[in-house]
Formats: structure tokens, sequence, C-alpha cells
């Protein structure tokens, strides 16, 4: 009862601008202006950081560990808010948009994804009754894990246990991508979420996505140059302060930092 009531007594660290307003966003361009933030004082993760996500195109997000990609997703998905500067979606600021309406547009799948002690289709659907089985299976084999279920005793009634213990890691990866896609959400993340999976597996669910949700802003986090290469666009972060942008034939010609991430898998 006590642990309970630590949990009801918690602060949430984003509270919502009693001025938010619901936003539906067009193309799901994403700006960070001159943003800053750190996790303590006062050391700062990124600092004075400005670029932009182009709506609609796949954009890689890669660096060295500890360089703050993972914290630029918990920004832009206002899970903080950073300490100077602000972050645009489609032209608004992510302060002044509700947590219901860019939380319901924007999907995150990590590289150690929870699954609750629920079945299968449970955890794809977030026990949502509206979305139909077949929309389940069908995402799920978009995923490459529909055949995978179908093998087991129950399929998709099939309980995982508690954090998936039932599954290996790259089957619980595969349903929290399904999880993350089946809304066809306007910006889609994801951080490290294919790493337990091989790389045909990688690459075939990548290409499944981009057919899927074609005019979806997706942004992935990844050290894996057969996630990579693929991208539209690309932003290594060098720095707190520093982020070079290009296409990947720039970024190997002209950025060492990027050229020695990839050297040794190319």
């Amino acid at each position: 009862a006590e642990r309970i009531n630590d949990i009801f007594s918690e602060k949430p660290l984003v509270v919502e601008n009693a001025r938010a307003s619901d936003v539906r966003f067009d193309r799901g361009t994403i700006a960070l202006e001159h943003v800053t933030f750190g996790y303590r004082m006062p050391d700062d993760v990124i600092c004075d950081m400005s670029f932009v996500i182009q709506g609609g195109k796949y954009t890689a997000l890669v660096g060295l560990s500890g360089n703050g990609k993972t914290t630029l997703i918990n920004l832009i998905a206002r899970i903080h808010d950073p300490h100077k500067g602000r972050i645009l979606i489609d032209g608004y600021d992510s302060r002044c948009v509700t947590h219901t309406s860019l939380r319901s547009q924007l999907s995150v799948a990590l590289q150690n994804p929870y699954l609750f002690h629920a079945t299968i289709a449970h955890n794809i659907s977030l026990f949502d009754s509206s979305i139909m089985p077949d929309d389940i299976a069908a995402i799920a084999a978009l995923c490459d894990v529909d055949a995978i279920i179908r093998q087991l005793p129950e399929g998709y009634a099939t309980v995982v246990g508690d954090d998936g213990c039932r599954l290996s890691e790259g089957q619980k990866q595969k349903i929290a991508l399904a999880r993350a896609i089946i809304r066809r959400p306007r910006i889609l993340i994801l951080d490290e979420a294919m790493s337990h999976m091989d790389s045909v597996a990688e690459e075939r669910i990548l290409h499944n996505i981009r057919i899927e949700l074609p005019t979806s802003t997706i942004l992935v986090v990844s050290h894996r140059w057969s996630t990579v290469q693929k991208a539209d666009y690309v932003y290594c972060i060098e720095s707190p302060r520093c982020i070079v942008g290009g296409t990947v034939e720039q970024l190997l010609k002209t950025n060492k930092a990027f050229a020695d991430l990839f050297t040794a898998q190319r």
C-alpha cells in the first residue's frame, strides 16, 4: 500500500499547459530551435542544438553511445521539456499541444520494450477493443512475427508472462513494433528497436513499414549500417553542441565521426 501511495504521489515531470490545444499534424516536420537540456545541472547533454527533421522522410540519428540520441527522442516525445529553446512539430510548439493530441500521433518503440502480463493480442492493441483481430494479425505479419505467433498453442491468445518473459528478445521487439505501428502514427520513432533481430529481418521490416506508412515521419536511432544506409537523411551527433546532417553518401565523404562509426560494418 505504501508503494502504491508513492506512485500516486509522484508529480509528473512534464505538466500540460492549461492553454494547450488539440492539434492535427499534417506533415510531421520536427524542428528543434536552440534546445538545451541536461539531467543534472550544470551538465548539459544537449546544448543550443538546432536542426530540422523533414516530415514524411526516413531520418537516421547516429552517434557514439552517450551522445544524447535517446535524450533527443525523449524531448521530442515530451517525456522531458528542454531547459532552453523549443521543439516545433509542423510549426506548433510541443508545449502548447495537449498530451493526448501529441501522443495519439506519435509512437515510440524502444530497444528494451515492456510487455504486459497479458495476451499477445492485448499487447499489440493495448487493450483497445476497437482494433479488430484481422488488423492485429496484419500488422504482426508486417513485423515478421505473425507466423511465429500462429505456431504457439494459443496463438494470439497466448499470455506472454511478466514483461514478456515467455518470449525471446527479438520476438518482444517485433510485438512492440507492431504495437507502435498499428495506429499508423504521423511520427514513428525507433530507438534501437530492432537490435535483437538479424539484419535480414530488420531490412524486411523497415521495407514493410515504409510501405505501410508512406507519409509518416520515421526517425530511427541505430548503430547498424544496414539500418542507416537506407535513410533519406542522417544526423550525426558529435558533441552536446554539434550535430551534422547530410545524406549517407555526403557524410561518408565529409564527416570522419560518421565514417568511423560504420567503417567496420561496411
